[in-house]
């Protein structure tokens, strides 16, 4: 028998495999050593991205980042895992009418954000014990909500808060680098979903939630990468704007370069969930959100 008024305390580990940045030079072109530390740069600070709050960042020039994005006590917010990594399409030897070069070796590429919610925990009645739960939910256009399940979902809580954040602690051997820190939500209120559930348990919050995050990266030489490259030729058009004439496939382009690998793995540490009376084999989850989007600059 369960004891409603017991706090429970349990972690467990989870990883995301990030996706990599490739900054391509030609293969011409001499490769000098290139330290980690050198080419990576980390942000942190107030955002606005996916609905504001605060972020850090670990940053490979212009061709990749990932990290965090948590709600504030000003801006309240899930928690997310973001990834932005450019996509080399090719290269262009850009010429005008008169068969001057006007740009070598312009990158054509592609941006795709990966962005991974943490929207909600949910305590359900793990009937078959298989640890797993089947649901759907409703979308009204704007927001999911109604949830639809087999096995008994008694409440929720939302992630959206704020967030208390630790201090980053960095580390570097050389070869790879890593990032850690905490985040810390309290006294989460519980929402009732199935009309069975406990109006009261306990003391009807969740007490505690850290997330703790182990960020790392490292770079690996890729050589005789194989780029497509064409022979784009541009004329001048009206107010003197440089206008697309027409575009040639050109034998494709040796080119090396460096990828940065990265992974966020992260443990969470849960204090004081009050478990349903009526739950006969509790269990919890974390409901997660994936988001994705491409950007083709001009």
């Amino acid at each position: 028998m369960l004891d409603m008024k017991t706090k429970t305390t349990f972690a467990m580990t989870a990883m995301l495999m990030m996706v990599m940045g490739m900054l391509a030079v030609p293969a011409q072109v001499s490769a000098e050593a290139v330290a980690l530390n050198e080419q990576i740069e980390t942000e942190e600070g107030a955002t606005d991205v996916l609905g504001g709050g605060n972020h850090y960042f670990v940053k490979f020039g212009t061709d990749a980042a990932f990290g965090i994005v948590w709600g504030t006590e000003t801006e309240e917010n899930a928690v997310y895992f973001v990834a932005v990594k450019a996509r080399y399409l090719g290269l262009a030897q850009v010429y005008n009418n008169d068969g001057e070069m006007v740009e070598e070796n312009y990158a054509v590429k592609t941006y795709t954000m990966y962005a991974v919610k943490l929207d909600s925990m949910l305590e359900f009645n793990d009937s078959d014990e298989d640890g797993l739960l089947t649901y759907t939910r409703s979308y009204d256009g704007d927001a999911f909500n109604d949830y639809t399940y087999d096995e008994t979902v008694y409440k929720k809580v939302d992630l959206t808060a704020a967030w208390d954040a630790s201090e980053v602690i960095e580390t570097d051997d050389g070869d790879s680098m890593a990032w850690d820190f905490s985040l810390t939500a309290t006294d989460l209120p519980y929402e009732l979903v199935d009309e069975s559930a406990d109006p009261v348990v306990g003391d009807n919050v969740l007490n505690e939630l850290t997330l703790t995050f182990h960020m790392t990266a490292d770079l690996a030489q890729y050589d005789d990468v194989s780029l497509p490259q064409w022979r784009v030729t541009v004329t001048e058009g009206p107010l003197g704007k440089t206008v697309f004439k027409n575009a040639d496939r050109l034998e494709p382009l040796q080119a090396e370069g460096k990828i940065m690998k990265y992974d966020v793995k992260w443990d969470q540490e849960i204090n004081g969930w009050d478990y349903d009376p009526n739950n006969t084999n509790p269990a919890v989850l974390i409901e997660f959100h994936s988001i994705v989007g491409n950007f083709i600059s001009p």
